[in-house]
């Protein structure tokens, strides 16, 4: 940016560097990204500055998610900042006239740096005072301007040197920076949960007063993205009336629930609107190490109707071209673009209940999805926590005495939980056959590779607690006993998801409740594909037929939304309809990969027998099911399914 400027037409060297100055600026918090922001520039304008020349280069250490904020003092309009150090915090109170004029105000605060070292405290507050207008010098302002004095002089003291003038200048000095055409960056990519406790305390205010939360506590909706917040402070605080806003930033910012505030896009002067999207997901990941998928958003002001769509650039890398790495040293996309493929789509939003986006090929597949979304009548539950897998995962060897015999799962070099591999020898009564999440295909479910010890009364959200266990099946109990410690590692975050008065023994499970004991399972997979199967009983390899457990990734449905519990043919219509080609479509272009809702946003009424359409469907799936389970293709039924579907339930 700075280079091309400098190659604009202007009259002098004088008038380009000022137009350089005047027009290119930024801001970072890390001291380090700033140091090395002002060497480049300090390059990039090199040619233009002369012998003895007096500039600043307008790199500033500060917080775009946390900028000075306008405070009233004795009537006066100052800025109000805090700084928290290890020695306390650092609070600034000061008058926006002694910052109107951000060289003269950086150059007395560079001044001000020695009269700290000499221990000045009325040098320093005449330097500050003097920075300011007349009529501001009222004298709870000169208050003010004295108690940081003496707090500059205080950290002194205590061996803090004087840098913190200097630090108090780029902070403050980011509240006056001007209005800019266009802002770019690539903010932190922070979610809330990884933020430092003060500091999320410190911009929960903000974030709900710039309605970023999307108020939806079970869903996520206290959750955020660092980003998120910083994108929205950037356009609010320095984003010009026409001017454009660009960003790097997960691309998950499109589609998860968290984020259905962010996507408002509220600002004081009016919301902002993507205008086009660029998704660098398959780009081979430029960022590595790190493999979450990004776009690059571009927002301004100007409207847009997102019911017809945004446009978006999804950036592929070609097979056989050359690594990433390959190309560390440019600095042009121009030079790099031979090794990727640009293919057009659009992104918009088809449900009236959010503002998620959907990728689709065209507008025609945009208003296509808008026949099948709408509400669940049936609620997904996310399997059981079986937790460390190392224990309750067990692989099925022989049945001895009536006795069944397993080995643990062992989970390889990335696991948690080093637990020897070991033969466990059970009791028949509470193990249960195992479906994952990558057993669940369309209409179909693999052999099972596991089972799992499910120590719970039929209907019970309690387990067994140990005295009663170790009556019933003492094997069982002996082996939890064993393991006890490794049990009672488990995180609060189980716990709380359990509930304490479901808390009945150290080896209790989290997600059990009535939906585990249905006799009828319409499951689909929570990530990666998007595809379901319906599954009842399983014949074991001992001989019973045994109700299947699922893990957290393999979701499953069994209850209608009264409680009841589903029957076959009903389990039958709502896979039907999770598995036709336009709504699988519409739910993997509408989610993050990593992540489906559990509750699928597709219209699926309650089931009515007396529905002919109902009724077909449910057929369809039966028939869908036995084919593949004669390995014959099912792509007709697909079809027929995906007709009824789109045509309105």
């Amino acid at each position: 940016m700075v280079s091309r400027l400098n190659y604009a037409t202007k009259p002098s060297q004088e008038d380009k560097l000022e137009n350089v100055l005047g027009s290119v600026k930024g801001i970072d918090l890390n001291p380090l990204a700033v140091l090395t922001a002002r060497i480049n520039y300090f390059i990039n304008i090199s040619d233009l500055l002369e012998d003895n020349l007096d500039i600043e280069i307008p790199i500033y250490l500060g917080d775009s998610s946390y900028v000075p904020s306008e405070y009233i003092l004795d009537c006066v309009q100052c800025l109000k900042y805090t700084i928290n150090t290890l020695k306390g915090p650092l609070e600034i109170i000061i008058p926006k006239s002694c910052v109107s004029d951000s060289s003269l105000f950086s150059k007395t605060m560079s001044n001000i740096e020695y009269h700290i070292k000499a221990l000045d405290v009325d040098a320093v507050y005449e330097s500050l005072i003097n920075l300011c207008d007349d009529e501001d010098k009222t004298e709870e302002v000169k208050s003010s301007i004295l108690t940081l004095s003496e707090k500059f002089i205080e950290l002194e003291n205590q061996e803090w040197n004087g840098i913190w003038a200097r630090i108090v200048t780029n902070f403050l000095t980011t509240a006056n920076i001007g209005q800019f055409d266009l802002i770019v960056g690539n903010p932190p990519w922070i979610d809330w949960k990884n933020l430092p406790a003060g500091y999320r305390s410190r911009i929960k205010e903000l974030c709900l007063e710039r309605h970023l939360f999307s108020g939806d506590g079970v869903t996520g909706g206290i959750n955020l993205n660092i980003c998120a917040l910083i994108s929205n402070v950037a356009a609010e605080n320095w984003l010009a009336q026409e001017g454009i806003l660009s960003f790097l930033m997960p691309h998950n910012l499109i589609f998860q629930q968290t984020y259905e505030g962010f996507r408002e896009f509220w600002t004081s002067k009016g919301n902002l609107y993507l205008q086009e999207l660029f998704d660098w997901g398959k780009s081979g990941h430029p960022f590595k190490p790190v493999t979450i998928n990004f776009s690059t958003y571009v927002y301004s002001r100007k409207f847009v109707d997102y019911e017809t769509g945004v446009p978006v650039h999804c950036i592929n890398k070609k097979k056989g071209s050359p690594p990433l790495s390959a190309y560390a040293q440019e600095t042009s996309y121009e030079n790099v673009a031979i090794s990727f493929d640009v293919n057009s789509k659009l992104a918009g939003t088809i449900h009236t209940l959010n503002n998620i986006f959907s990728y689709a090929e065209d507008e025609e597949q945009l208003q296509k999805y808008k026949a099948i979304v709408g509400v669940s009548s049936y609620k997904g539950r996310e399997g059981v926590e079986f937790f460390p897998q190392e224990l309750f995962l067990l692989d099925y060897i022989k049945t001895t005495s009536g006795k069944l015999e397993f080995t643990n799962y062992q989970g390889g070099t990335r696991s948690k939980h080093k637990i020897v591999k070991q033969n466990v020898l059970l009791e028949k009564e509470f193990v249960h056959p195992l479906v994952k999440g990558v057993d669940i295909e369309p209409f179909s479910v693999k052999q099972t590779s596991y089972y799992v010890p499910f120590p719970y009364e039929e209907g019970s959200r309690k387990a067994l607690p140990p005295s009663e266990l170790t009556k019933r099946s003492p094997l069982l109990a002996k082996y939890f006993l064993k393991n006890k410690k490794t049990l009672e590692q488990q995180t609060d975050y189980n716990d709380k998801i359990i509930g304490e008065k479901n808390i009945s023994a150290f080896y209790s499970l989290a997600r059990v409740g009535a939906y585990t004991y249905g006799s009828h399972f319409v499951c689909f997979r929570d990530n990666t594909k998007w595809q379901a199967a319906v599954i009842s009983e399983l014949e074991t390899p001992w001989g019973e037929m045994k109700r299947p457990l699922f893990q957290n990734h393999a979701v499953s449905i069994s209850q209608r939304e009264d409680g009841t519990f589903i029957s076959l043919a009903e389990a039958h219509f709502i896979c039907a309809i999770l598995n036709a080609p336009s709504v699988k479509s519409y739910m993997e272009n509408s989610s993050d990969s990593r992540s489906f809702k559990i509750r699928p946003p597709v219209n699926i009424p309650q089931y009515d027998e007396n529905d002919p359409v109902h009724a077909k469907l449910s057929e369809l799936s039966k028939d869908a099911h036995a084919l593949k389970g004669e390995d014959k293709p099912i792509d007709n039924v697909l079809l027929e399914i995906d007709t009824l579907v789109t045509n309105g339930l």
